[in-house]
Parts: structure tokens; C-alpha cells; sequence
């Protein structure tokens, strides 16, 4: 579960997220009360060439930024991701 990571600019090419989740996560206060704001995992301008995300369940993603060549999306789940191309 990698729910809410900031993995901005990195480089993860031939990453394996097989079966994970990068999900949105709800946002507490001090008092631990929700906030009802969530924090959706964030890439930009990461590397993801070749990485494989079959079966991983991403929400809310905006890999517009991102350089997926040859990334396998196979069986993953995108929820309301945007700016997905394989061919960069």
C-alpha cells in the first residue's frame, strides 16, 4: 500500500508495483478528526518506462508528466487517472 506517495521526479523505470495500491488517503487533524481532504499519490515528471503496474489499483494519478514507454498497465485498475501514454 502506497497510498498518497510523493515519488515526483524520480526515477522508476522497471519499477514493480504488481498488485499495489496508490490510492488517495484522508487527511487528519492534530485531533484526529477527518478533514474530508484527501492526497492522491503524486509523479510528476517521473521516469515509469517499463514499469509494471498489472493489477495495481491507482486513483486520482495525473501522469501527463510522466515517461511510461513501455510501462505494462495490464489489469490495473485506473480510477480517475488522466494523461496516460505508453508510447513516451
Amino acid at each position: 500500500d502506497c497510498g498518497g506517495s510523493r515519488l515526483s521526479g524520480a526515477n522508476l523505470a522497471g519499477t514493480m508495483f504488481r498488485g499495489t495500491r496508490l490510492v488517495g488517503v484522508p487527511i487528519y487533524s492534530a485531533t484526529n478528526k477527518p478533514t474530508g481532504r484527501v492526497v492522491f499519490p503524486r509523479f510528476d515528471n517521473a521516469d515509469m518506462g517499463s514499469c509494471d503496474l498489472r493489477g495495481a489499483v491507482v486513483e486520482g494519478v495525473d501522469f501527463t508528466s510522466c515517461k511510461m514507454a513501455k510501462a505494462n498497465l495490464a489489469g490495473a485498475d485506473l480510477r480517475n487517472c488522466t494523461g496516460i501514454n505508453t508510447r513516451r
